[in-house]
């Protein structure tokens, strides 16, 4: 942004978003020194019962750097129903997929798709568009997003065959804003909804401290199992960045300096596979089936991040 206008995106967002919807109290945060009115802290839970302030020291610009308040979602929510006045061009482009460049069609080999269900030409990434995500509930078609960072969640659900937005600003880590938004909607929609379905799991936070262990799948009753051939030193060349691995009881300790850990829990997977897991992050042993143990590379999933690789940086 500052290459192509000579001003920041917070000035920027400022002139053509914030101020011509009357959104006073929304800004990029580039200057985590600035000082904000009735700012909310944000919270996570630890493992002791209590709570701890979960913040950044960061300069966030772009996502995770929006400062916004309750009052000003409302009317950002009225111009994704109204498109009164940032045109309808826009609107369009928000709400359009992303298209792979190519041609219409094209073959490939069943499940070999690097982008699920993606192929050149058709829709990438499913249901995402450029900022927000189609879905349906209970029958309902939907356009909204998410959002969790630190200790804040944020979730916007938008229901524009009935002219319905629901916002969830949250200041806790433990919050489940977007099972919240449903509660609403299950009210005022609920001539409209379908059959009830399954709330989907809540993602813990982010490398937070024990975090989701209570979320992890277990194992059959009585069924005990550890994994010494992966405890260690394990280096990511995609990131640079060296995780230790080490047991707790019965819990596999995944460690990430500065000072960032999460306990995973061991279960099976749909093949009987070993893997260790809190429900957000998921290692796995790329290994042949039944020699788990002595693996060379794992693989780690944590939310949109997929087979992350961490080869065996040291020995034991």
């Amino acid at each position: 942004m500052k290459r192509a206008t000579d001003r920041s995106l917070r000035e920027v967002a400022d002139d053509l978003l914030f101020r011509p919807l009357g959104m006073r109290h929304t800004h990029f945060h580039d200057d985590h020194t600035h000082v904000v009115p009735q700012r909310a802290l944000g919270y996570a839970p630890t493992a002791g019962g209590g709570f701890r302030q979960s913040m950044t020291t960061l300069d966030m610009v772009g996502d995770g750097g929006v400062f916004t308040s309750a009052e000003d979602m409302a009317l950002w929510l009225r111009e994704l129903a109204t498109e009164e006045v940032l045109g309808a061009g826009l609107h369009e482009l928000i709400r359009s997929r992303g298209r792979l460049k190519g041609p219409e069609t094209a073959e490939r080999e069943p499940g070999n798709s690097v982008l699920g269900n993606s192929v050149l030409g058709d829709t990438v990434f499913g249901d995402y568009a450029f900022g927000l995500a189609h879905g349906t509930y209970r029958g309902l078609r939907t356009l909204g997003h998410g959002g969790a960072f630190v200790g804040y969640r944020a979730s916007l659900d938008t229901f524009p065959d009935q002219g319905l937005g629901v916002v969830t600003l949250c200041n806790s880590a433990s919050a489940g804003p977007s099972l919240i938004n449903r509660q609403v909607a299950d009210v005022l929609l609920a001539a409209e909804l379908g059959e009830q379905e399954e709330p989907e799991p809540r993602a813990p936070e982010r490398l937070g401290p024990g975090a989701g262990a209570e979320s992890a799948i277990a194992l059959d009753e009585g069924e005990s199992i550890e994994a010494p051939g992966w405890l260690g030193t394990w280096y990511a060349p995609e990131l640079d960045a060296r995780y230790t691995l080490e047991q707790r009881g019965a819990l596999l300790v995944v460690k990430v300096e500065p000072g960032l850990d999460a306990s995973l829990r061991a279960q099976r997977g749909p093949e009987g596979e070993l893997r260790f897991t809190n429900g957000f992050l998921t290692l796995r042993a790329e290994a042949p089936a039944g020699r788990v143990e002595h693996a060379s590379v794992l693989r780690l999933d944590a939310g949109r991040v997929r087979n992350l690789k961490l080869e065996r940086a040291s020995p034991r």
